[in-house]
């Protein structure tokens, strides 16, 4: 139907143009046409772009230190209660080299990474306090068809998800043990996410 609204009569054999105004519906055809000769994938997944930031004050309110576990650097030990469950707020607790899927789905092959040992960490003296900066994701372990990314494999990668809701429930591990983290209590908490942060007080 278009076609024919368009070009309602062939195109004689003369150098005389089509009419403007079927140029235009010509134009109009194509530009509807474009899209949907897109190579884009439409059920390759996207990654949330980072967020405001946000906050967590860790206070201890102990007589002694507490430490404080990141795991290889990309892991705060922070959870939080999501629609899609329990989640953590960095990269390298959904893949064991913090390698995100943003670049993957650029056609970026991530680089491999080496065991960091005990993993890093922080001391918070008794009264004292750290702060842990978060850009409002949590992270998903996801696995990227080639279709996706252009690379030769499906290509491992941590996925970010932004979190929209504005009342979270959160946990806080903390490790009684530096060199091993496996003990340790939660404080749990609950943040506000229209606020910039919020103090978490343990002992």
């Amino acid at each position: 139907m278009l076609l024919t609204c368009c070009f309602p009569f062939p195109r004689s054999s003369s150098k005389t143009p089509y009419p403007r105004a079927s140029r235009l519906c010509l134009l109009a055809l194509l530009i509807a046409i474009i899209p949907s000769c897109s190579t884009d994938n439409l059920d390759c997944p996207v990654e949330a772009r980072r967020g405001k930031k946000f906050t967590f004050r860790l206070i201890n309110r102990s007589a002694s230190p507490q430490y404080v576990g990141l795991g290889c650097g990309e892991d705060p030990p922070i959870e939080l209660d999501t629609p899609r469950g329990p989640l953590r707020i960095g990269p390298e607790s959904a893949d064991y080299c913090a390698n995100t899927c943003e670049p993957v789905l650029r056609g970026v092959k991530p680089y491999p990474c080496s065991d960091c040992g005990g993993g890093l960490g922080r001391i918070v003296p008794p009264g004292l306090s750290t702060e842990i900066e978060w850009d409002r994701r949590v992270w998903v372990p996801a696995n990227i068809p080639p279709s996706c990314s252009g690379l030769a494999a499906e290509t491992p990668c941590a996925l970010g998800l932004a979190v929209d809701i504005k009342m979270v429930v959160g946990r806080l591990l903390l490790c009684t043990d530096a060199s091993g983290c496996t003990e340790g209590q939660y404080p749990t908490f609950t943040a506000d996410l229209s606020l910039d942060g919020v103090d978490i007080e343990f002992e």
